[in-house]
């Protein structure tokens, strides 16, 4: 007999096999291939992928994967229904297009008529569902599928700060090129506990001070890895009295922010929504990234994963994580890979290709220094300070360009002016600089602070 986790694990590996359009008779090769790990023998599941079939053929019901199958078979057999169908449906819209599985997108081709026009929106950086048999690759090769297709790329974001759009980027190996629209907030926050239920206790006291401060509970959020992380969470806020739901990963239309609740969910179960303020809990190796992501390509899909959790947040960012969990006897824990990175990576200024590196406009400065020296200069204070005006200004086109924007964006000139007068000389002091956000002094510090060096 099967034990509960047998059962489930069965039962999400025939969703993945009907979302790829594999039958029971190739199951197995296909598993074997593609190095799918199981906790039940490959041919085992085969027979209970059959039984499955053949019991929903003998009770004639269809599952959803089945509509969508004979969705197809009508549209691609039957060529009257098809030319009716491309008639009344010539336009079509597909979001969140980086989550679409193969049986979606032959869906998606048949509904194509010779008059159709298709647009697509979608975020590789968030796909985040190949477990369950979605394929970024539809999106990331759409001209490939589609070569009169035209790609409109989508910069500005209208929800972060850019303090949390700089800090969730930073786990990308790609470039997120994303530009806040929003004005600067305070940068997230990182703490570190001695277990769980202490973390969960700061959790739900930091939900109450904000609640203090005129945040409603609707618009805060606890997010963790896995459903078993949950009860610690509403244990804590039970103490505390603060109300509270327990949202799914099926999303109820009706359950929004306006319902007086702070929302506990899974990071899955956040895809596509946001609050002004997130607190992520058990940020801990093991739990994120999941243990049992072991090949690249799975740890990569952890890493956009916790890059969604991120982005779910409009202003404010808390993580969190502790050093000993219980799982049945209690364990110690380390940090998460991904948490050591975000706190390594702040401490650095990533360098964008830029017209004139900063070693080469240092040189413009240290050539004006020399001719200021000789005398051949006779106000050489007023033109020091108009010098590295300019070189700022020239720092901030390129910066600019690289990211297409307008110079104002990056640094506005009153920055600029306050740069040369105050003249910082640490990463320490750049943050003093009022008007200059943490997200530049994390990217470019190291750039201005070359530029404005007295070496």
């Amino acid at each position: 007999s099967l034990s509960p986790t047998e059962r489930t694990f069965i039962f999400n590996e025939i969703n993945w096999c009907t979302a790829q359009r594999v039958s029971p008779n190739n199951y197995q090769e296909v598993a074997e291939k593609s190095g799918r790990r199981s906790l039940v023998h490959h041919s085992s599941i085969s027979e209970h992928y059959r039984k499955f079939v053949e019991l929903k053929k003998q009770r004639n019901l269809l599952d959803f994967d089945d509509i969508l199958e004979q969705a197809i078979k009508f549209l691609t057999e039957d060529t009257q229904y098809a030319d009716a169908r491309h008639w009344k449906y010539q336009d079509l819209f597909v979001d969140e297009f980086q989550d679409v599985n193969p049986l979606q997108f032959a869906l998606l081709r048949s509904w194509l008529g010779a008059n159709s026009s298709l647009c697509v929106v979608g975020d590789p950086n968030q796909a985040i569902y190949s477990w369950n048999g979605a394929d970024s690759s539809f999106l990331n090769d759409f001209s490939g599928y589609f070569p009169e297709a035209e790609t409109v790329r989508l910069r500005q974001n209208f929800r972060s700060t850019p303090e949390i759009l700089s800090v969730s980027s930073l786990l990308l190996a790609s470039d997120a090129s994303l530009f806040a629209n929003k004005p600067n907030g305070p940068l997230p926050t990182i703490q570190s506990h001695d277990n769980e239920l202490i973390e969960a206790k700061n959790i739900a006291d930091r939900i109450l001070q904000k609640n203090s401060e005129s945040m409603r509970w609707g618009d805060q959020a606890v997010l963790v890895r896995t459903h078993s992380q949950i009860a610690v969470i509403t244990g804590a806020l039970d103490e505390k009295e603060i109300p509270y739901s327990i949202q799914t990963e099926v999303k109820d239309a009706n359950n929004n922010r306006s319902s007086e609740a702070v929302k506990i969910l899974t990071f899955h179960a956040s895809k596509g929504l946001e609050w002004k303020v997130v607190h992520i809990s058990g940020l801990e190796d093991g739990l994120v990234p999941i243990a049992h992501a072991v090949s690249q390509s799975e740890r990569d899909e952890e890493r956009r994963l916790l890059y969604v959790a991120l982005t779910r947040a409009e202003d404010e960012i808390h993580l969190s994580w502790s050093r000993n969990r219980r799982f049945g006897s209690n364990r110690e824990r380390k940090p998460s890979i991904f948490l050591k990175e975000l706190i390594s990576a702040l401490n650095q200024s990533p360098k964008p290709t830029l017209s004139q590196t900063p070693k080469e406009l240092a040189k413009k400065i240290r050539d004006f220094r020399s001719q200021w020296r000789a005398g051949h200069l006779i106000e050489p204070e007023d033109f020091s300070y108009e010098e590295r005006l300019n070189l700022l200004r020239e720092l901030r086109s390129s910066i600019a360009r690289v990211n297409d924007t307008s110079p104002e964006n990056i640094l506005s000139d009153a920055v600029l002016e306050e740069l040369i007068e105050e003249m910082p000389d640490s990463m320490e002091k750049l943050v003093l600089i009022s008007g200059l956000s943490p997200s530049i002094i994390s990217r470019f510090g190291g750039q201005i602070l070359e530029l404005l060096s007295e070496d």
